[in-house]
């Protein structure tokens, strides 16, 4: 620490800066890192280094360093991986910490999900501690960690080289050995050896204490998730579902989670190479919700296949988030450890009249002076019923109040205090609209009970709303909701005399492109057909000049007719074991209104309900859309479906 020291003050002397002044900012600096206070330790260390493309040297370099480990502490990956780079290439003459610095960059790459950078940093810092046990193992296990998806058979050797020097691992605890059997077996399930990893498995389980433990760690609950996987891909299935039972699989609230903004990633096109994700993959990913509903560290831990395919589910997983209010109900330690199976999409999620309105909505925000990041905050319920907002009668008590909008409705109080918000900031009708669709919980409408219901909180706020606001995009908007809601409770008639009052609606108001109207059409034409004049419905989509496109340009929502599933669905070893799940699943709808190529997309647990939840997918029927004068068919359609086991 003195040489360390003596360095530091010859930079400082060099720079001609006053020397106690800087070292007092570094001596700042290094108790807060000590300490673990990453904010205060980053704005101490970046005060201290001169700007790039400057180079570093000895001290500076290490500063550098430091800096890149704090906000690497940080979640702060782009920014620890430059200033790690900066310091690499300034310790050429100190080797330890060099490498040091490798791992750190090793270590932001990985995070990052930037397995061929973490790979050359891990690579060679594990040459560069060849005389430094602690450093080379550490090194390896960031090497293992970073290749057991993206490159496996790299992954095994380091695994093999770390294992085979007795040097590397002495002193360690039997939790620490175990997690080094965990990525072994990791290296060999996707290297596709399911027996050797099964073996590697049950011994990080057996010395990580077993499953008779009354206390479990977050070390544990992973390595029996990795135990599940082996089983699972091995037929073991009830050995699978003990160890997820013991892992805390299954018992995240999905009433709250399944809320969240779950978008799987879009399947490649066969000319984007071997590397694109297909619809055959599929992978598990672990991750994180912060207490803001935000995920973190996200990482494949399992793919079908090796190479970056796998990274890619992880990637899509890191743009995952949810309310913080629902986040809130979650069990914080079961949260910090989430795992899903995911698939690809064969498209993306096509425009909904929903989409638009919130545009405009957020707009409206921005201009009533609220930032991105408050206008999330409040909207998301990120605030105290004691919030100051709340009280308010500007645009950050709406976003407030609807922020208390989850899962429950507002009470008459609360709706009191929102129209009276409303009615002061002279809100637009549209912007209206959406609060309104979201206050009345207009699309929850999965079931014909909870349609009728939906249905009901509509029919009773339409009459007011379209009364004071008979020319905007919103009436024919709710309208047209409401009639969605009574095709999903089997009241096709009422639905009918809805949308005949939509496209009734004047095109001054309701343009003949909008994207209402052209749902509405179908709808409406496939009312016609259903009641079997046919007729009526090729006029319809004829005159409205549809085409079979619309399908997959936009969300048409078509009608459910019957199917759907019940208690017999629920998978008997998931309902013995207590298991909880969610799944969303992804299929086209044909010109008969029966599904087909239903693939389950997001898993929870991990291949344990997809089955059950497909079966009941198969079971559906629609009234396809009536579009080029025929009953068509309509892919990129999506259900979700919970399974609840009390």
């Amino acid at each position: 620490m003195r040489a360390w020291l003596a360095g530091l003050g010859l930079l400082l002397a060099a720079t001609g800066i006053h020397a106690e002044t800087k070292q007092q900012i570094y001596d700042r600096a290094q108790t807060a890192f000590d300490r673990f206070d990453w904010p205060v330790a980053s704005a101490g260390f970046a005060q201290l280094l001169p700007a790039p493309p400057a180079p570093l040297k000895g001290a500076s370099a290490v500063i550098a360093a430091r800096l890149a480990e704090a906000e690497l502490k940080q979640d702060q990956y782009e920014a620890a991986r430059g200033h790690a780079t900066r310091a690499v290439a300034g310790l050429a003459d100190n080797p330890e910490e060099r490498a040091q610095a490798l791992i750190t960059l090793g270590n932001a790459s990985r995070l990052d999900l930037m397995m061929p950078e973490a790979i050359a940093a891990f690579s060679e810092a594990a040459k560069i501690g060849n005389t430094l046990p602690a450093t080379r193992a550490a090194a390896l296990i960031g090497l293992a960690q970073s290749a057991s998806v993206y490159a496996p058979d790299t992954a095994a050797a380091a695994l093999a080289t770390l294992v085979a020097d007795p040097k590397l691992m002495a002193g360690w605890s039997n939790e620490r050995r175990a997690q080094v059997e965990a990525l072994q077996g990791r290296a060999e399930l996707n290297r596709g050896d399911f027996r050797a990893a099964n073996r590697f498995f049950d011994a990080a389980v057996r010395d990580s204490g077993s499953l008779t433990s009354n206390k479990v760690s977050m070390v544990q609950v992973a390595l029996r998730g990795d135990a599940a996987i082996a089983s699972q891909m091995l037929g073991y299935d009830e050995s699978a579902r003990k160890y997820l039972a013991f892992s805390g699989a299954g018992h995240v609230n999905w009433d709250n989670i399944s809320r969240g903004n779950l978008q799987p990633p879009v399947c490649g096109q066969p000319d984007d190479g071997p590397d694109a994700i297909q619809p055959d993959d599929t992978a598990v990913v672990e991750f994180s919700i912060g207490p803001d509903g935000e995920v973190t560290n996200a990482m494949t831990i399992f793919a079908s296949r090796p190479g970056p395919m796998g990274i890619g589910f992880a990637r899509a997983v890191r743009d995952w988030s949810w309310r913080p209010s629902a986040v809130a109900k979650l069990n914080p330690f079961w949260r910090a450890l989430v795992r899903m199976q995911l698939r690809c999409i064969t498209r993306p999620a096509p425009e909904s009249i929903y989409d638009g309105f919130q545009r405009e909505t957020r707009k409206w925000f921005d201009e009533q002076g609220l930032t991105t990041a408050e206008f999330h905050k409040l909207w998301n319920g990120d605030s105290s019923p004691l919030d100051a907002n709340l009280a308010g009668t500007d645009a950050r008590a709406i976003a407030a109040l609807m922020g208390r909008n989850d899962d429950t409705k507002l009470n008459a109080a609360d709706r009191a205090r929102l129209d009276k918000a409303l009615d002061a900031t002279n809100a637009p009708a549209n912007v209206r609209a959406l609060i309104l669709f979201n206050v009345l919980q207009a699309h929850e409408i999965g079931t014909r009970s909870s349609a009728g219901a939906a249905a009901s909180r509509l029919a009773a706020a339409l009459p007011g709303f379209a009364a004071r606001w008979p020319n905007s995009e919103g009436t024919p908007w709710l309208r047209l909701s409401y009639a969605r809601a009574l095709e999903s409770a089997g009241d096709f008639n009422a639905a009918q005399t809805q949308l005949e009052m939509v496209l009734a609606t004047p095109v001054t108001y309701l343009p003949e492109a909008s994207l209402i109207r052209s749902v509405a059409t179908v709808h409406l034409a496939a009312l016609h057909k259903r009641a079997g004049d046919t007729v009526a419905a090729m006029r319809l989509v004829t005159d409205a000049g549809l085409s079979a496109e619309q399908c997959a340009l936009f969300d048409l929502q078509p009608v459910s007719t019957a199917g759907g599933g019940g208690t017999s669905d629920f998978p008997e070893e998931a309902l013995s074991w207590g298991f909880d799940g969610y799944v969303l699943l992804a299929y086209d709808i044909g010109a008969d209104g029966r599904t087909t190529g239903v693939r389950a997309v997001v898993a929870y647990p991990p291949f344990i309900f997809d089955a059950a939840a497909t079966k009941v997918v198969k079971r559906l029927r629609y009234l396809p859309p009536v579009l080029d004068g025929s009953a068509t068919g309509c892919n990129g359609a999506r259900r979700s479906i919970s399974f609840k086991s009390g």
